[in-house]
Formats: structure tokens, C-alpha cells, sequence
């Protein structure tokens, strides 16, 4: 009977795989499931299946990810929808991926600023706020993870476990992958939150408190228009980046960070870039530039971007980038910036890049 049984659910999900073989599957479920003794309010979590999850008996990478209510439906959205699944599904369907589970945790409302930062902090929030992601950290390691290893055909290994979010969900996957190096190896931080506790995070990097292997990778972006709340993100992305940089880190095999001069902090934004974190944490990403280009900063038009172009519409920002003006004493190029000595007169500014070059008129 029990062979019958298999050979008719065999024959309804092949079924079921024709009709809508290019989507994902979307599995809801109660935290009675999974309750938490950490966290104050055990998180529902959306688990997204990839599109033959049911036609095979092969394992999957995992990726947890924060704020589950927007990635997947604006119905279940308070802001607006990611639409991880869309772009996961168009990267299975482009071929640069094979597949993978997302487990997105829904965050509690109220308990989101505490889950999800590591010190309490005086902010516009209030004083003396957040600070409870220790814990929240320990349910995903030692309750939720577990769960999901039980219940799915899942790759375990730290080599294929990973984390996402953005904002406040982007600091608080940099320091779980900072703390649970042998559980995590990869991270994707969308416009994160590092300005949270005076920047604490940059000093967690460099005394150690956070420990990132050498075989590492980490997404970070930003937009240069996220808005008066997060209006100095990108500048404190790049100390972070510079940060990475001075551990060892390395660009590319390690670290992949991109600027964006239009991106604001909203879901749409996040939506838009979704497939740049996935394709480098989880698909095939190629680091070779094929052509250099730059952009203006929208508040600085004095301030160059540079931008290495890369395969599969990924977009890396060139902070190492030489940056020279071809008369430096009528204007020459300070961290991205170009400063005029004499104004009035013509000069252009070099870029140079992984062998490519550019040059960007006046």
C-alpha cells in the first residue's frame, strides 16, 4: 500500500511540477512548531521551496532571512513586497541557479528593534533600546535551524547556510554570521543599520568580536537616497568595508559591495538589487569586469562613483578604484571626490580598475 501511496503522490507532484513548474512553493508555518525559549515571541516563518524541490530527492543551501512578511507577498507585507521568489525563480529559470530553501522569519512588530540589534542604544527610537539579538541569534542556531534540518531536504554544512536582510535585518545578519562563523559562511546586508550604537559595529570588526574566515562572503548595498533616517548609510558602509578590507578580506571572493545612486529604503529598492545578492552568495557569479563605468553621486556631482560591470547585471562599486585628473593642478581626485583648484578650466579624471580604464569629462 505504502508503495502505491508514493507511486500516486510521484505521479501528482510531476503533475503538479508541469502546471507550475517555474514556481517556487510557499509553506506557512505556526510556531508551535518550533516555540522559542530565547525570544520573547517565537516568529512565524514562510519557508520557500525551489521549483523540483518535490520531483527529487537531492539537497538544497539554505538561507534565513529576516522580516519574512515582506519577502514573498504584499499581502502579508506591512511595507511592500521583495519578491525574493520572483527573482529566485528567474535565476533558476536564466540558469545561474540551481536552487535554494529561504526561510523567511517573520519579525514580531514591537520586539523587531530588540531582535534584531546587538547593544542596547540611545536612537530615535528612544533611549536605552534594542539589544536582544544574542538571543534571537541562539533561536535560529539552536531551534529554528534544527527544525529545518529535520524537516526539509536541506545542505547542513556552513558552506551552505547563509543570512539576509536589510536595514536593521542587514546589521543583524553581519554579526550572526560574525558570531556563528561555524554555522554561517555567507551574508547578504541590504542598506543595513550600521550607524546603529555609534557605529559599534566597526570597532565589533576590529577587536575581533566578530570573527569572519577567510572563505567568507559578504553582500553589502546601499543607496546614496535612503532618505533622512538612513542619510549617512552609504558612508557607513564604507567604513565597514574598510573594515573587511584591513582583516584580509578580499573583493570579490570575499566581499561584494555596490552603491546605488538612486536607491532609497524601501522594499521596492531592495526588490530591484535581489538578484545581486543571491546570484554572489548562491549562483554563478563571475568576478571577471568586463567594462568600466562610473555614476555621480545625486547630492555631489563632484563625487565619482566608479562602477566595474560585471556578468549577469552585477554591479560592483569600485572603492579601490585609482582616481586621477589629468592636470592636478587645476583639479585633483580626493576619496572620490574631486576637488578644483582652479576653477574655470577644462580637465578630465581617470579611472582605473582590474585592467579597464575610463575617462570621465569634466
Amino acid at each position: 500500500m505504502e508503495k502505491v501511496r508514493f507511486f500516486f503522490r510521484t505521479i501528482l507532484q510531476k503533475l503538479k511540477y508541469n502546471e507550475w513548474g517555474k514556481e517556487g512553493h510557499l509553506l506557512l508555518f505556526d510556531p508551535r512548531h518550533y516555540k522559542s525559549k530565547y525570544v520573547k515571541k517565537t516568529p512565524t516563518i514562510i519557508v520557500y521551496l525551489p521549483p523540483d524541490y518535490y520531483l527529487g530527492i537531492h539537497r538544497y543551501p539554505v538561507l534565513y532571512a529576516h522580516d519574512g512578511q515582506n519577502l514573498f507577498d504584499e499581502k502579508t507585507s506591512f511595507v511592500g513586497e521583495w519578491h525574493l521568489d520572483d527573482n529566485i525563480n528567474a535565476l533558476i529559470a536564466q540558469k545561474l541557479l540551481k536552487g535554494i530553501i529561504v526561510v523567511g522569519i517573520y519579525n514580531t512588530g514591537e520586539q523587531r528593534i530588540y531582535d534584531y540589534t546587538p547593544t542596547q542604544s540611545n536612537c530615535k527610537y528612544g533611549n536605552n533600546e534594542g539589544g536582544h539579538l544574542r538571543e534571537y541569534a541562539k533561536f535560529i542556531v539552536e531551534e529554528l535551524k534544527p527544525f529545518i534540518d529535520k524537516k526539509f531536504r536541506t545542505l547542513r554544512s556552513r558552506q551552505h547556510t547563509g543570512l539576509m536582510g536589510s536595514s536593521l535585518g542587514g546589521l543583524a545578519s553581519f554579526y550572526i554570521l560574525g558570531w556563528y562563523p561555524k554555522v554561517f559562511s555567507k551574508a547578504a546586508c541590504l542598506s543595513p543599520s550600521f550607524w546603529w550604537d555609534h557605529v559599534r559595529v566597526v570597532k565589533d570588526i576590529q577587536d575581533g568580536s566578530l570573527v569572519f574566515p577567510k572563505d567568507s562572503k559578504i553582500y553589502i548595498d546601499g543607496g546614496w537616497l535612503e532618505g533622512d533616517d538612513e542619510g549617512n548609510m552609504v558612508w557607513f558602509m564604507r567604513e565597514v568595508y574598510v573594515a573587511l578590507k584591513e582583516l584580509g578580506l578580499q573583493d570579490f571572493y570575499n566581499i561584494f559591495y555596490h552603491e546605488d545612486p538612486q536607491g532609497m529604503h524601501n522594499e521596492s529598492a531592495w526588490a530591484r538589487r535581489g538578484k545581486m545578492p543571491i546570484t554572489y552568495l548562491y549562483g554563478k557569479f563571475c568576478d571577471k569586469v568586463r567594462e568600466l563605468s562610473y555614476a555621480l553621486n545625486p547630492k555631489n556631482n563632484m563625487h565619482v562613483i566608479p562602477i566595474a560591470q560585471l556578468a549577469h547585471e552585477m554591479n560592483f562599486t569600485a572603492l579601490e578604484a585609482e582616481m586621477t585628473t589629468n592636470n592636478s593642478e587645476i583639479a585633483i581626485v580626493d576619496n572620490g571626490t574631486v576637488q578644483i583648484k582652479k576653477p574655470g578650466h577644462d580637465f578630465k579624471v581617470h579611472i582605473a580598475f582590474a585592467d579597464k580604464n575610463i575617462t570621465v569629462p569634466e
